[in-house]
């Protein structure tokens, strides 16, 4: 992510940058396992999980069904693979916000930003983690619940933030696992209707509701 950049002009790319024609294998494979990973995304969000096949996401992504069984075991393979890695992304990007100079109510909205930015840049991506990953279960469900408890303890510092500068109020709820519950709701509903890229636009009511919920005063 570049930190240098103002808010309004950051770009998150998940697809590996290609910064010479001269490659090695292993930046190659890693641009195979991408554009598989693209594949089984775009597949899945014309036809659901459990009515893509291999055959459809190895002729999206233009590659051989032997490239498809070098980087995966079976379609569940590469799916699990798939949120591990989106999720894994989702969470280094969102660690990546800094507190520095930052009053609790800024922080709040730079890290919602951050969150809504990245899935509305990759709607495909987002709707593969919030919404197909609960039809297919087990590990995909478990890399998600993992990434929904990070969101909730990154809440809690918040939270533990405001009140070192007083800026806590009595009469927040500060039920950080139902405010964040809340917040996951409504983004996994926007995604399932199809408007992860119109995801930014519910900023403003995210940030007002959590700033309620938990009792966060501006400074």
């Amino acid at each position: 992510m570049p930190d240098a950049l103002p808010i309004e002009k950051e770009h998150f790319d998940l697809f590996p940058q290609v910064r010479s024609v001269r490659l090695s294998r292993t930046e190659v494979a890693e641009i195979q396992r991408w554009r598989i990973f693209r594949a089984m995304a775009s597949v899945m969000s014309e036809k659901g999980y459990s009515n893509v096949t291999v055959a459809d996401v190895v002729a999206k992504a233009g590659i051989s069904r032997r490239t498809f069984y070098e980087h995966f075991l079976d379609k569940e393979n590469c799916f699990i693979a798939l949120v591990e890695e989106v999720s894994g992304f989702l969470s280094k990007t969102m660690g990546g916000v800094g507190v520095s100079k930052m009053g609790p109510v800024a922080l709040l909205e730079r890290v919602i930003h951050v969150y809504l930015s990245a899935l509305s840049t990759e709607p495909e991506m987002a709707r593969a983690i919030l919404v197909e990953c609960y039809g297919v279960g087990g590990k995909a469900v478990e890399i998600r619940v993992k990434s929904a408890k990070q969101f909730e303890e990154s809440l809690s510092m918040l939270v533990k933030y405001a009140k070192s500068m007083g800026l806590i109020k009595s009469e927040g709820s500060q039920d950080i696992e139902m405010v964040a519950g809340a917040v996951r709701s409504l983004v996994t509903l926007e995604t399932a209707q199809g408007k992860a890229h119109l995801l930014l636009s519910q900023k403003e009511r995210i940030i007002r509701f959590i700033s309620k919920s938990l009792g966060i005063k501006a400074e």
